[in-house]
């Protein structure tokens, strides 16, 4: 949707200086001009604003007008802005420019609506809704990354850089960001959400993943992955990019840590590299690696940040894979436990949060079901060599949770719940699963029952192993004999394997019965695992009114549903009562658009909002008794994003690719995360969202 005409006036609030006649009467004599030119083109409207102002003894705060061709629309900015400005937007580039949104992602984005059925029925239950975006879109300046000038930040440490870039950041959207205003005087009130409102000990925090963010793949003893592997073959990254580079946070850590300071997080939640630790997977152990490490949990904790480090986002050595088979091979599991036992050695008095898996769903489907992430095996031969849809995403499951349980009881066992140094406190650790919540499609029972056997099949089947000792009864039923089984040893070992659950949740869709066998179903051509299985059809589209169930974004897969974030948590509080649950991942994306302007890359008032109101509802979860205990944004970075590339932006602090000096500029977001930590307050288009 387009914004609508309208005549709005900024005014700096830069106080008169004394000795300052002489910049006065130049800023006079240029807005004069301007009036001038303004009267000339019968634009009488516009020239009476800003003579209005000068009737009123503004001239200090003036130094520059925007003025539009077509739409009624002017910023005045203050002189501070101004300097930011003149070096964002070099050559004056604005002067009189048409001031247009962009056209990507708008079209009903604004109208939708969010489509809800109950899927408890729990009248306790009281969902915040998401404040949708007004109708319109901002308007914005059209200048493209390549011309920004901005390539690094004053000040001789990171964290004097980290401070400039907020500053640097909210001046820029004070006067670029018409639907964001940031209000820093530390004002409340009633009924704003706070980060008190959590309690002392609620955790909040970032998040990011070693492939995505690390980069300096050839650097420091590191050996490949099978992410390095998998870019390299045509046709699987969306832009052909790679992650060799990416935000280059290994050496850039000390920057990033003086953001997550800058923000006020609590904790940072990062990936180790098992290829950096141990090259090969399963010979010596590097010590650059180590080194690389240890300086950057010493960084967070001389900054007090807590880490929480996760030992497997999905970046497997290479070598493990060929020839071994990678998770195929039950032979893994000792690979895997004798890794996370350097990890555990080495850090392990200095971090009180572990996270052995991230999505293991997503390794276990994607990777070896529809082959669409590394190492890219299926059934489909146009899309994989090699690969079996029906039976590997089972095993490859069944693998990863037997490393997990034989990992926690080298870390309980041989490492007694290490006591970390800082605080005297006990380890713990946990396994990070994935769900897309299911709201049946309608009232009809096989729509409820497949919603909650859909839920089964993606949460249960490592959830329930962690806490049962099996798969859910579901699963065991309609897979047979390619469902693995866990030998008593096995099962004793899962059972209370997790200290906490951690929740990586995004988004929710509809789910159907399906009653079509395999390779006959809607949307899985190929027979995959286990989406065949449960029977169950899911879509984002509401067959009831043909809404979507939630706004936009730039994943195809991700709408804005927050009140699926409370029925989530509240499902999994029922199915596994006083489990502690850790919300390891919750974020959105935007289109990567290298013709953006800077401010327009800044201004995303719609992640601003999406955290606001997932916020919400998980508040209300942990009001209604369900034992969430803290939060990780993803993600602290733009990043390289798996089979996407760089296409997509999930990054609450934006990261300029195409400066190979990867400067850093923290969002609207980040600046709302600040206040909201720090006990101040911003309105989004006359909406209080602390």
């Amino acid at each position: 949707m387009r914004a609508r005409s309208s005549t709005t006036v900024i005014i700096g609030s830069s106080s008169s200086s004394s000795g300052g006649s002489s910049s006065s009467s130049a800023s006079v004599g240029s807005i004069r001009n301007r009036i001038g030119v303004l009267m000339a083109r019968q634009e009488m409207r516009r020239a009476a604003i800003v003579t209005l102002v000068l009737l009123a003894g503004l001239i200090p705060c003036l130094t520059l007008v925007l003025a539009h061709e077509r739409a009624s629309t002017h910023l005045i900015l203050d002189s501070s802005a101004s300097d930011i400005l003149q070096d964002v937007l070099r050559r004056d580039q604005l002067r009189a420019s048409s001031l247009v949104p962009d056209s990507d992602n708008t079209d009903d984005v604004a109208s939708t609506n969010v489509h809800e059925i109950p899927f408890l029925n729990s009248s306790d239950l009281t969902p915040v809704a998401f404040e949708p975006a007004n109708s319109g879109v901002p308007a914005f300046s059209d200048q493209p990354e390549s011309e920004w000038s901005i390539s690094s930040l004053a000040g001789d440490s990171s964290a004097s850089a980290a401070e400039a870039a907020f500053t640097t950041s909210e001046k820029i959207l004070k006067v670029g960001c018409p639907s964001l205003e940031l209000l820093t005087d530390g004002a409340q009130e009633e009924g704003e959400l706070r980060a008190s409102d959590f309690g002392g000990d609620f955790v909040f925090g970032f998040a990011t993943s070693a492939a995505q963010v690390e980069g300096a793949v050839a650097e420091g003893g590191r050996g490949r992955s099978i992410w390095d592997d998998f870019a390299e073959r045509p046709g699987k990254i969306k832009d052909a990019s790679k992650p060799s580079v990416t935000a280059d946070q290994f050496h850039r850590y000390k920057d990033d840590v003086a953001l997550l300071k800058a923000m006020g997080a609590s904790s940072y939640r990062f990936s180790i590299s098992w290829s950096r630790i141990i090259p090969d997977g399963m010979g010596a152990v590097n010590e650059a690696g180590i080194q690389h490490y240890s300086n950057l949990i010493d960084e967070l904790l001389a900054n007090g940040i807590a880490p929480a480090v996760t030992l497997y986002h999905w970046d497997l050595p290479s070598a493990l894979h060929q020839p071994h088979g990678g998770w195929l091979n039950a032979s893994i599991v000792a690979a895997f436990v004798r890794y996370a036992d350097v990890c555990f050695s080495r850090f392990g008095g200095r971090v009180r949060t572990w996270i052995t898996f991230n999505e293991p769903q997503q390794t276990a489907v994607q990777g070896h079901g529809y082959g669409t992430m590394a190492p890219g095996r299926c059934s489909n031969r146009s899309v994989c060599e090699t690969g079996d849809s029906a039976a590997e995403p089972y095993i490859v499951a069944h693998n990863i949770l037997r490393a997990h349980a034989a990992a926690v009881e080298v870390y309980r066992s041989r490492h007694g719940r290490q006591r970390v140094k800082e605080n005297g406190e006990h380890g713990r650790i946990g396994m990070t699963l994935d769900c897309v919540f299911l709201y049946p499609a309608d009232q009809t029972p096989g729509s409820e029952a497949a919603a909650e056997r859909g839920m089964e099949f993606a949460f249960a089947w490592f959830a329930d192993p962690l806490f049962t000792g099996d798969y859910p009864p579901s699963m065991r039923q309609a897979v047979g004999s390619r469902l693995p089984s866990f030998s008593a040893a096995e099962s004793s070992l899962l059972i209370g394997s997790s200290d906490f659950l951690g929740l990586n949740f995004y988004t929710a869709q509809f789910a159907a019965q399906n009653t079509a066998g395999a390779g006959e179903t809607a949307d899985v051509a190929d027979g995959v695992a286990p989406w065949v299985d449960c029977h169950v059809d899911m879509t984002a589209v509401s067959p009831v009114t043909g809404k979507l169930i939630g706004e936009r974004t730039a994943s195809s897969w991700l709408h804005v549903v927050p009140s699926a974030v409370q029925h989530m948590l509240t499902w999994i509080s029922h199915r596994y009562p006083a489990v502690p649950i850790i919300i390891t991942e919750n974020g959105m994306s935007e289109p990567n658009i290298p013709s953006r302007s800077l401010v327009r890359s800044l201004c995303d008032d719609q992640r601003v909002r999406f955290y606001r109101s997932y916020l919400s509802n998980i508040l209300q979860a942990k009001r209604q008794g369900v034992p969430v205990q803290g939060y990780y944004a993803w993600s602290l970075l733009d990043n390289w994003e798996w089979a996407m590339g760089f296409s997509e932006r999930f990054g609450a602090v934006y990261v300029n690719f195409t400066d190979p000096a990867l400067p850093r500029f923290p969002k609207a977001s980040a600046l709302w995360f600040k206040h909201f930590l720090k006990a101040h307050s911003m309105h989004i288009r006359g909406h209080v969202v602390q």
